[in-house]
């Protein structure tokens, strides 16, 4: 993504990329990583670059019945600034349909970042979540 001023100059660029692994050792059980990588550089008056990168864990176990409870921890890490923040939570859910699931989710400790927003539900504070694997 990039963005310009009024002239037309690029004023800032963003590289984002996403990666998630999943590994599930059984049926009932799955475990997610998910690693987020932002580069942003400037070509302005500010200049120079700054990377920021997202690292989090999900262990999920779906019961027999088709409820599932899950719990993650996250970690966002600004390079440059050498600041880090944190999420942290518990879900619970059902699977409605054979590849489609529902859950509450309630994060005690979280963030906001609308670069990294479709990694993870890093926010502080409740939410609904659906899930469809194609």
């Amino acid at each position: 993504m990039t963005s310009a001023d009024l002239t037309g100059d690029a004023r800032e660029r963003r590289w984002i990329n996403t990666l998630i692994a999943v590994h599930a050792p059984d049926e009932g059980q799955q475990f997610n990583v998910p690693y987020g990588g932002r580069l942003i550089e400037r070509n302005d008056a500010i200049g120079g670059s700054n990377y920021t990168d997202l690292l989090s864990l999900e262990v999920q176990h779906e019961f027999a019945s088709g409820w599932n409870v899950a719990s993650h921890i996250g970690a966002r890490h600004s390079w440059d600034a050498d600041a880090v923040d944190y999420s942290a939570g518990a879900s619970s859910g059902v699977r409605l349909l054979h590849n489609v699931w529902i859950a509450a989710r309630y994060n005690p400790l979280g963030f906001s970042d609308p670069d990294f927003s479709g990694t993870a539900y890093s926010a502080k504070g409740f939410f609904l979540k659906m899930r469809i694997v194609l």
